[in-house]
């Protein structure tokens, strides 16, 4: 799905239109720093005048705010939080005309902001399949990992299910969240599946190392919080990236199993704006509405962590350089239009 047609897909689950998206909010100026691609073996950079700024991209940052200026003398140095690459980097002033957020992607299940991931074992019942040969370990062990994020995601729409209900949510959104935790297992069972075509071995999740109680009677601007981070920005860069592998894969089980996986996504992505949606909504009558409305805009506005494109890069065997454009483009051409259509709504 293209980033336009994903974009309408969010702002029609929200009752929205591109009508919406004038009324940009105020405009920050930010000091940052600004890469251009170099060649492995560079010693030099160009000057800062000579830098076309369609071609830069804002370092250590997934949500690529406006470059106002670039200044100095560029330095040589390694941009791998971007991918493998060498890049020239320059001090630069930004323009910050929309909220970011933490470029996590997906939904991951969080112990005291960690993520918390089974064990990958040797097991058939999770998309096991005949033992073959071992074709390529490194991407089997992608496709584990993958697969073990895909099941904790499990267990992330069960809790904001129940902390939807304990909040009053209606049917359709709590139908709606339980049908992307069953997305989910399918997720899992795609990635265990090639995990084991890749390694030769069957293998799955062990147990979900749950350590602590889950309390399902969190304020509401906390999950609307943590959905705007694992949800709006997480799960809707995802959805671009495994779309973007999908297009590009050339193995056709592999190109299979992400585009199915980029679809389901794309509807998960929909339905986190649809939750902060309705939370600022339901939030309107009670006495905590300037609370959960300030939780969103802070979220949205969190400084912002470089996503990191490597493991998807080795499952789908596409250049890195690929998906860091997509997420790139997933945070400028999607997720910042809904958020400002979301907060002048």
């Amino acid at each position: 799905m293209p980033t336009h047609r994903l974009l309408i897909l969010i702002l029609s689950s929200l009752g929205l239109s591109s009508v919406a998206l004038t009324g940009c909010g105020p405009i920050a100026t930010v000091e940052g720093l600004v890469c251009i691609d170099a060649e492995e073996d560079a010693t030099s950079c160009p000057a800062a005048e000579d830098v076309d700024l369609e071609e830069a991209f804002v370092y250590m940052s997934c949500d690529q705010e406006k470059i106002s200026s670039i200044s100095g003398e560029g330095t040589v140095q390694n941009i791998s939080q971007l991918g493998d690459d060498m890049g020239c980097c320059y001090d630069a002033e930004l323009i910050e005309t929309t909220p970011g957020s933490d470029c996590d992607v997906g939904r991951p299940f969080r112990e005291a902001d960690a993520a918390v991931l089974a064990e990958v074992v040797q097991r058939g019942d999770w998309g096991g399949c005949d033992p073959g040969p071992v074709i390529d370990p490194a991407r089997a062990a992608a496709w584990a990992r993958s697969g073990a994020a895909e099941h904790a995601s499990i267990a992330a729409f069960s809790k904001l299910a129940l902390e939807l209900l304990a909040h009053g949510a209606p049917a359709p959104l709590v139908r709606a969240v339980h049908a992307a935790g069953l997305d989910e297992i399918d997720h899992a069972e795609r990635c265990f599946a090639l995990a084991g075509r890749f390694g030769g071995v069957a293998v799955g999740p062990g147990p979900l190392p749950i350590t602590q109680p889950i309390f399902a009677s969190r304020p509401l601007a906390d999950i609307a919080a943590d959905a705007v981070r694992e949800g709006c920005v997480g799960e809707t860069t995802g959805a671009v990236l495994a779309r973007a592998a999908a297009d590009a894969a050339a193995d056709p089980q592999v190109r299979e199993a992400l585009a199915a996986i980029a679809a389901d996504e794309e509807r998960h992505a929909a339905l986190s704006w649809q939750v902060v949606a309705w939370a600022v909504r339901a939030s309107s009558t009670r006495e905590d509405a300037a609370v959960v409305r300030e939780a969103v805009r802070a979220a949205f506005a969190a400084p912002v962590a470089a996503v990191d494109v490597t493991e998807l890069a080795v499952r789908a065997q596409v250049e890195p350089a690929l998906l860091r454009a997509a997420a790139r483009t997933s945070l400028t051409d999607v997720v910042r239009p809904a958020a400002r259509a979301l907060m002048a709504a």
